[in-house]
């Protein structure tokens, strides 16, 4: 039995691999399912071992809506009821039973289709309520005579205007379990990507004071994206060495460590990436350009 132990063994890594590349041939067979173009908002750098050679981008996204630093909206937005049952789960019990955090949180997660959305009406409302939260702070700011709220408030300004010119505009717009009628729905290649990814049901409730009604806690039942399924891109060997010299450029994270360098204050993005979604959903980087 021991002689046929080792040729099993190679014979299976061999099936494997060949079954692996089978899967990405197939994948990239044919016109992309999408192409679009990302930067590094969308796609930075993942953090990686030291003894990690290979180099990896990680796919950023948020969830629709402008949330104030330290404040958390629980609204289901999109994902509400109707959208939980089309997925699979059971929502039957109200949010204010007893029972309903643990009935909630011992469903199973589901298998779903995402819908990422990049720079549409979703970031156009986000840049909004950025902007409108920061006309909010320099107003407080010129009415503020005490010192250590002045430094708070020019903290928040700064870390908020490096969010407006940092954060991703890619947002998760919708979910389902059939890829073509989501399409159907989202027809720009260009704009929408449709990617496999895992949802969950919870209870959730508002802080008090912030929503509820008559100062009470609201309980709410929503739905929420637990992962992306592929959100790390290997970036090819061909695009390593051009991709290096493009972040060797510095980035300066405040008006003060600028100053302190001598130079300009870059907070933007130093490239763009163009994707390509395949037969499968599954993403492949197919150029990598400097931005300037």
């Amino acid at each position: 039995m021991k002689r046929y132990g080792t040729p099993v063994a190679i014979g299976l890594i061999l099936f494997i691999n060949v079954w692996v590349i089978a899967g990405v041939v197939y994948n990239r067979s044919g016109e992309p399912e999408a192409r679009i173009t990302l930067t590094e908002r969308e796609l930075p750098k993942a953090w990686q071992e030291r003894e990690n050679t290979g180099l990896f981008l990680r796919l950023h996204w948020q969830m629709p809506g402008f949330q104030k630093p330290g404040h958390y909206n629980p609204e289901p937005g999109w994902f509400t009821r109707d959208k939980l049952v089309d997925l699979g789960f059971r929502v039957e019990m109200p949010a204010n039973d007893t029972k309903a955090y643990d009935y909630y949180r011992h469903q199973l997660p589901r298998d779903a289709f995402i819908v990422l959305e990049m720079e549409g009406p979703t970031w156009n409302f986000w840049r909004k309520g950025a902007v409108d939260y920061y006309a909010s702070l320099k107003s407080d700011l010129e009415k503020e005579t005490d010192e250590s709220k002045i430094q708070s408030l020019n903290r928040q300004i700064e870390s908020l205007k490096r969010s407006m010119v940092t954060q991703s505009r890619l947002f998760a717009v919708d979910a389902g379990r059939s890829p073509s009628q989501l399409r159907e729905r989202y027809p720009d290649r260009s704009r929408h990507l449709i990617v496999r990814g895992i949802v969950r049901i919870r209870k959730s409730v508002f802080p008090s004071g912030e929503r509820g009604k008559n100062g009470k806690n609201e309980a709410v039942i929503n739905g929420y994206i637990q992962k992306i399924l592929i959100d790390q891109l290997h970036v090819p060997y061909l695009f390593r060495d051009r991709f290096f010299q493009f972040v060797s450029k510095p980035r300066y994270w405040s008006p003060a460590r600028s100053r302190r360098a001598g130079k300009k204050n870059e907070m933007g993005p130093r490239y763009a990436v163009t994707l390509s979604y395949g037969k499968r959903y599954e993403p492949w980087i197919t150029e990598i350009t400097e931005l300037k």
